[in-house]
């Protein structure tokens, strides 16, 4: 997502804002404005296992100054969702003309499902006028999904933010369903349920967007598992042998995993040889894995499940 937005301009007052966070606080405040995660709402994907990884601090301190540097900036993560948000974003990288903004706006097609969202829709206090009208006029004027609305739901839903950004005009039926063909599906932005598996397969190579395909194919003729037990399976698969082999080099890619149904490997399986986490590791949630260089993950250095 960092991709979105090469340089940034940089203000000498954004310091005068992270006084008293110390030298560790400080660096950590600078990564979360504008390092390589970031896109250009300030609404994003966040991992703290690549944070780890970049900023080559240890596990404990990285934490503790996490924590810290949210608590006095008042920026907020959601945990579940991985997804950060920065209230002051605007503040800090305001849009240069209405234009600009409209393809700013464009990062949330690729923000997990959160609250969050939520507060970055009504959230304008850095606006300037001209800007705030583009703001109400590009965004929907209907409410995020709940958290306990269906991944059918969502590929139904009469008006979303995909359909507004990229233009898609939807065929509503006399019911009232959206019908739309493969194309217009993928267009308009990938379903919560593949968004989760992404973030969690090790190995991404093949890209989202083919992965996405298949997904959709897979769904569409009945072939694809409910989400969740997709992501049992995948995390049987990710404590195996073969797939811890060589730092993971005989993980499938994603494609190839989607294509061939490889979750089927998993079937009588367990989750062996490798030291469970915490459940409430906070680098890892208790998965074990974390994201490494280039979205490939790799073993968590958080904390292990006390026996």
């Amino acid at each position: 997502m960092g991709g979105n937005s090469f340089y940034r301009k940089a203000y000498p007052r954004f310091w005068v804002s992270v006084r008293g966070l110390g030298p560790l606080g400080k660096l950590v405040a600078k990564y979360l404005i504008d390092g390589p995660q970031t896109n250009r709402i300030g609404l994003y994907n966040f991992s703290e296992g690549k944070a780890l990884e970049d900023l080559e601090m240890e596990y404990e301190t990285f934490s503790e100054t996490f924590q810290a540097t949210l608590k006095m900036m008042g920026w907020k993560y959601d945990k579940k969702s991985r997804v950060l948000y920065i209230p002051t974003w605007w503040r800090w990288n305001a849009p240069e003309n209405p234009n600009v903004l409209k393809g700013n706006l464009k990062d949330l097609l690729e923000v997990a499902k959160s609250p969050l969202i939520s507060e970055f829709y009504s959230n304008t206090e850095f606006l300037t006028p001209n800007l705030l009208e583009t703001f109400k006029q590009t965004l929907p004027q209907t409410v995020p999904k709940s958290e306990t609305e269906t991944e059918t739901e969502t590929e139904y839903k009469k008006t979303s933010t995909s359909e507004i950004f990229l233009n898609v005009t939807p065929n509503v039926s006399k019911e009232g369903k959206v019908k739309r063909t493969s194309q217009e599906v993928l267009k308009a932005g990938y379903s919560p349920g593949f968004l989760k598996f992404w973030q969690s397969y090790p190995n991404r190579k093949g890209g989202k967007e083919k992965a996405w395909q298949i997904w959709q194919g897979r769904k569409k003729g009945k072939r694809l598992p409910p989400v969740e037990a997709l992501l049992k399976a995948l995390e049987v698969l990710m404590n195996s042998e073969d797939w811890l082999k060589d730092e993971g080099r005989y993980v499938p890619m994603i494609t190839t995993f989607l294509n061939q149904g490889r979750w089927t490997d998993a079937e009588g399986g367990e989750a062996g040889g490798v030291e469970k986490h915490d459940p409430a590791c906070e680098m890892c949630g208790g998965t074990g894995w974390v994201e490494g260089e280039g979205g490939r993950m790799k073993r968590c250095p958080g904390k292990k499940e006390v026996k």
